[in-house]
């Protein structure tokens, strides 16, 4: 069955499932429109049945940026968040969940005296006084208050939307305005409440800080009087700071010519040791003017002493002798002047020395009494810190006090109703319109599945696609109902309702019908196939009895026989023989005849009042008609029937139920499978494909029979014989009541 629904409408391109989903959906129209009336029906007598509901709405602005009345004075309570997104999102969405409350809820039942109100707690059909006081005892009012609220922010604004459904409308608007306006009130008296709380808090903070600060005062005064203290730290204390500062700049002074001179010292013991004072280099000599002028007198005697030697004088020549005494003199004199500069030097530097340490004494004495007051001031600020830290404490707290004072007398209600609701005038539910349509169209949907699963368990051949999809066959054509048309006179188009017609004979009867020019589709298909080889005999058969085979071949050996051509039509159903009677003939004699006695084609072939078709009945019926076809003489036979006639076609039986028509189609030149639409099985078809490619038969083509194009489940035939009418001047509506092919 999947393999039948995936061949049915998987398979081939989008416009022929398209197709074939359409033809299913027409064929079957009458389920799918039953069910969608029953859907609908059903939909509206549930719609009826069901308990109106109405619904209110209500709109609450939430003012995120409260007015500030008094300026620089923050209020107790702040919900407003910053301009930050999410900040803003979480805040309203808090707020959304307190509206939802369940003590908001309570709040709301006790209002409206919804405790009592049996058909708001859905009690109303309670009659029994017992049931209804223990059912209203168990009754909660705040979670019907909840079922029925449904609060949402609208967009991106601050703007709550609160909906109310109640099965009045007048309960519906209270119910909305009720929560919008105790919502409102709780959210005032948190603000006043949290500003009450806060003003306690502080009354207590400010006296308890107040006694710590006279307190931590009381300390530092205690402090300075216990240690005598006129100054905590050394910036207050001038005289031991600059006393501090004095002594540490002449220390360092002390130090540098302590320093200097003890330098100075150890150069003129070194110039005492080597007796060298005219070297000296220490800067009390460089400064003396005695010294720099006995310098230079010496240096002048020096020089008039080399020249005197230059020049050639003996040492014993008294001007060398007087130079000498001169220079000798002026050295003992110098020497002598720079030995009383040296120990004058080495003098300071024994008084620079003692300075240091009379100075580094009474820096040790100074620096003593600062760490004191270092320690002192330590404790000091410790106690200072205490006392200043409980002062700003204290003040700060006096400040709320007042500004709390002030705020609580000016609260401001960031929550008001932006837009009150009012009493509805339908109901929203149920929705009676779209609960219809949404049940139509159920039943539409279940109509649809119904008839696909109903085209799915149908598994015979429907149309031209699955033949030649699904089973690989030609299609040479088909041919459509009969039924007469409703017109009051018969025409070479077809019988008028209430004539005798015969199906055998009815191309010949209506040559100018749909299925006479249906059959001359066929002859032409089949004429195109014999274009490269001569189609001389052919063999019409079917799968199954009942399918039209023999009406097939009468109709399609009448428009050949129109054209020119000499037919003759062989009823080789030596089972069920029905030919002969179709034209009135002996059957006496015929096939059989022809096999087992070897009577000549010309004592048994018999007229027709159809020009140029000619018919070679059954004859008697063999008991065993398989063998006759098999034997030789039916080959002769065969020959004999072609060389008088142009196209030779076999009526047989059908190929499934028995061989006879295998046992022809391996000796005629092609085989016609009529196929019955919506009659002939799938698995019958494929049956008598396997049997004739078994004998290797060469298989022309299928025709489909029976075919109603006068519905448009046919799809293109129906289109295609319509215009087929107006061709021939039929108006539509003769064709749809009158060409129907059998």
């Amino acid at each position: 069955m999947a393999d039948d629904f995936a061949n049915d409408y998987g398979g081939g391109d989008s416009s022929t499932s398209a197709r074939v989903y359409l033809n299913v959906l027409l064929k079957y129209l009458w389920l799918v429109v039953l069910l969608s009336v029953a859907g609908g029906v059903g939909a509206w007598y549930y719609a009826k049945q069901q308990p109106e509901v109405y619904e209110s709405r209500a709109l609450v602005l939430i003012d995120l940026d409260t007015p500030q009345i008094l300026r620089d004075v923050m209020p107790v309570v702040d919900d407003a968040p910053s301009q930050n997104f999410w900040a803003k999102r979480e805040y309203m969405e808090t707020q959304i969940r307190i509206v939802k409350s369940r003590a908001i809820a309570e709040r709301v039942a006790e209002r409206l005296d919804l405790a009592s109100d049996r058909e708001f707690l859905g009690l109303a059909d309670v009659s029994d006084p017992a049931a209804l006081e223990r059912a209203l005892s168990a009754a909660d009012a705040a979670t019907n208050v909840r079922a029925a609220i449904t609060v949402e922010q609208v967009d991106d604004t601050t703007v709550l939307l609160i909906r109310a459904r109640a099965s009045t409308a007048r309960l519906a608007a209270d119910l909305a305005n009720t929560v919008a306006d105790v919502y409102r009130q709780q959210n005032l008296e948190r603000q006043l409440q949290s500003a009450d709380q806060a003003e306690t808090w502080l009354d207590e903070k400010y006296v308890s800080l107040g006694s710590e600060l006279r307190d931590s005062e009381a300390a530092m005064v205690d402090f300075r009087d216990d240690n005598d203290l006129i100054a905590v730290t050394l910036e207050e204390h001038v005289g031991l700071s600059a006393m501090l500062e004095q002594t540490s700049r002449q220390l360092v002074d002390a130090r540098r010519d302590r320093d200097r001179h003890a330098a100075a010292a150890e150069r003129i013991e070194e110039l005492l040791r080597d007796g060298r004072f005219e070297e000296a280099d220490v800067p009390a000599i460089a400064e003396n003017a005695l010294i720099q002028q006995l310098k230079g007198e010496l240096f002048s005697q020096e020089v008039v002493l080399a020249d005197l030697e230059e020049r050639g004088y003996l040492e014993n020549h008294p001007d060398v002798r007087s130079a000498e005494r001169q220079v000798t003199l002026l050295r003992d004199r110098l020497n002598t002047e720079v030995g009383h500069v040296l120990r004058a030097n080495l003098r300071l530097a024994d008084e620079a020395t003692a300075a240091v340490r009379r100075l580094e004494r009474q820096l040790e004495e100074v620096e003593g009494r600062v760490q004191a007051l270092g320690r002192h001031q330590v404790e000091y600020a410790s106690l200072l810190r205490e006392a200043e830290l409980n002062r700003e404490l204290f003040n700060m707290i006096e400040r709320r006090r007042e500004e709390v004072a002030l705020t609580r007398n000016s609260q401001h209600n960031n929550v008001a109703t932006l837009e009150p609701a009012t009493v509805p005038g339908a109901p929203v539910s149920p929705n009676r319109p779209l609960m219809l349509i949404l049940g139509i169209l159920g039943g539409v949907g279940m109509g649809m599945l119904a008839a696909f699963g109903l085209d799915v368990l149908d598994g015979t051949v429907k149309g031209e696609h699955e033949l030649e999809r699904d089973f690989g066959l030609t299609m040479l054509g088909m041919i459509p109902t009969i039924k007469p048309a409703a017109r009051a006179e018969a025409s070479q188009r077809g019988p008028a309702r209430g004539a005798k017609w015969d199906a055998d004979t009815y191309v010949h009867d209506f040559p100018k019908s749909a299925v006479a020019e249906s059959c001359r589709t066929i002859r032409t298909n089949l004429t195109f196939l014999a274009s490269e080889a001569p189609l001389r005999t052919i063999l019409i058969t079917s799968p199954g009895p009942r399918e039209g085979k023999t009406t097939t071949s009468l109709s399609i050996g009448s428009v050949m026989a129109q054209s020119g051509t000499r037919v003759l039509v062989v009823d080789s159903d030596m089972r069920r023989p029905r030919i002969h009677r179709t034209f009135g003939l002996d059957a006496r004699e015929g096939l059989s005849s022809m096999l087992m006695h070897g009577v000549a084609a010309g004592e048994v072939v018999q007229k027709t009042q159809i020009p140029n078709l000619d018919v070679l009945p059954s004859g008697p019926v063999p008991p065993n008609p398989a063998e006759l076809m098999e034997s030789p003489r039916f080959r002769e036979v065969i020959e004999e029937l072609t060389a008088q006639y142009d196209r030779v076609i076999f009526d047989s039986p059908p190929i499934t139920p028995v061989t006879d028509a295998a046992v022809i189609s391996s000796q005629v030149d092609g085989v016609l499978l009529v196929v019955r639409a919506n009659t002939t099985r799938r698995e019958l078809l494929r049956r008598a494909i396997e049997q004739l490619s078994a004998v290797n038969a060469d298989i022309l083509g299928s025709v489909v029979n029976d075919i109603d194009i006068t519905r448009r489940t046919t799809g293109y035939y129906y289109y295609y014989y319509r215009q087929y009418g107006q061709y021939y001047g039929e108006s539509s509506e003769d064709l749809d009541d009158s060409v129907k092919s059998a």
